[in-house]
């Protein structure tokens, strides 16, 4: 019977990994406090992070003039995550999370203020470096995700996650902020409004990176000893089948069945955003709303991105990685509908909002599973070629926005927007989920 068992294991397509209703755990007080300063400094973050989206494609657009280019910044974004992405995992495996998170707000910094002076001084090339230096950059910041799941157990890592999310939520209300102030302070002081946002990110990211350098212990060493602050709680990981264990490195990644789908889950909604926001941007500036309608749209954007993290992680520790997968596939399709289907101000930003609501929810169910079936040493690395297919899906849909737009029409980006979410939604169903 034993051999059996393991033989409907080894043959199983995939056993997922669903949070149970068992009591949870106490969050341990050092716990807490490494959460709300990684919280806390997401607030920064995500202020001067969020400009390359929501700012990208008008900088490209004011410089060249054409529609069809406008989804260069958005390639380059996907260049750049798509080329350091796993890199950067590897470098968080080997040397820890909080390393990793400080590298990248430094780099970050210097970026933004090539980006702002390419602008000043209306030069594509140095924007196309200034971009790129700033994207890389994501690498090191995406650790924060990393760094929540090695801090939670299974039974409250969503939650854990959320909590670190949701900081983007204040960053995203900032950043439209920040725009508006620029704006305004730009015609008294003669610069480009646009410039003057991207000098101003080195400033807030200064707390980001005073708040991450109070971060102790490292989180990669809380995860590497979990049962130490959760004792007499279930912390081990969960596999694919518990016959035959799958290396580390990219290629296994890739022959596990739960990550693969994680993976063009990811590469779905991704792709479907990045092609959403260069065309929001440019359909509320075609039709005559000025810069800070556009950044308010983009903040009702990025709230749906993260506003509902703590929820939406609720819920996925509750009924399961699965289901919340699926619902957030279908609110990115329903989304998209309603950007391509009117030119009204509204419903465009409620398009918006529930593609980034959607976003949200594949985004947390997805990070925690890949938590869930993977070992703390290896955590960054696999979270990091997530970030790879995310990275390529920025290159690839945004590249194609541009020009599908200008010549074809917004309704032809929704439709190819709708098939992004065809195979991973089947991969999904065919998830079978269970305690």
């Amino acid at each position: 019977m034993a051999t059996e068992a393991a033989q409907r294991l080894a043959n199983a397509e995939v056993i997922a990994v669903p949070a149970t209703a068992a009591a949870k755990p106490p969050i341990p007080p050092l716990i807490k406090r490494n959460t709300i300063l990684i919280a806390a400094s997401q607030v920064c973050t995500g202020m001067g992070m969020g400009l390359l989206p929501t700012l990208g494609a008008l900088m490209v657009f004011q410089m060249l003039g054409s529609m069809a280019l406008a989804g260069t910044a958005a390639v380059i974004q996907g260049v750049a995550r798509f080329g350091v992405a796993y890199a950067a995992g590897a470098i968080a495996d080997r040397y820890g999370r909080k390393p990793a998170m400080m590298v990248g707000l430094i780099v970050a910094g210097i970026g933004a203020v090539v980006v702002g002076t390419s602008v000043a001084i209306s030069s594509f090339p140095l924007l196309v470096v200034g971009l790129f230096i700033f994207a890389m950059a994501t690498g090191g910041s995406m650790q924060m995700r990393v760094a929540a799941t090695d801090m939670y157990p299974p039974s409250r890592r969503a939650e854990g996650l959320g909590y670190i999310l949701t900081g983007s939520v204040f960053g995203s209300i900032a950043k439209a902020g920040l725009i508006t102030f620029a704006s305004m302070v730009a015609v008294h002081l003669n610069v480009d409004p646009f410039a003057l946002a991207w000098w101003l990110v080195p400033v807030v990211l200064l707390p980001a990176l005073f708040m991450v350098s109070r971060i102790h212990p490292d989180p990669k060493d809380i995860g590497l000893n979990l049962q130490d602050y959760y004792p007499g709680t279930d912390v081990s990981p969960r596999r694919l089948n518990t016959a035959v264990q799958l290396g580390s490195g990219f290629r296994n990644y890739l022959r596990d069945f739960t990550k693969l789908t994680v993976f063009v889950s990811h590469f779905g909604v991704q792709g479907n955003m990045s092609m959403i926001m260069v065309v929001t941007a440019l359909t509320l500036s075609h039709h005559g709303h000025d810069l800070p309608a556009i950044a308010f749209s983009s903040m009702l954007h990025s709230l749906g991105m993260h506003a509902f993290s703590i929820p939406q992680g609720w819920v996925t520790d509750r009924i399961g990685r699965r289901p919340v997968i699926l619902a957030g596939l279908l609110f990115a399709a329903l989304g998209t509908v309603l950007i391509a289907s009117t030119g009204d101000y509204w419903i465009i930003t409620l398009g918006f909002f529930l593609v980034g609501f959607g976003w949200c929810g594949v985004h947390v169910a997805g990070t925690v599973l890949l938590a869930d079936v993977s070992e703390p040493h290896e955590r960054a690395r696999v979270i990091g070629s997530n970030d790879t297919f995310s990275g390529a899906a920025n290159l690839l849909l945004a590249l194609a926005a541009g020009p599908v737009m200008a010549f074809m029409g917004t309704n032809v980006i929704a439709l190819i927007s709708i098939g992004l979410m065809v195979a991973p939604f089947l991969m999904v169903l065919k998830m079978k989920e269970r305690p």
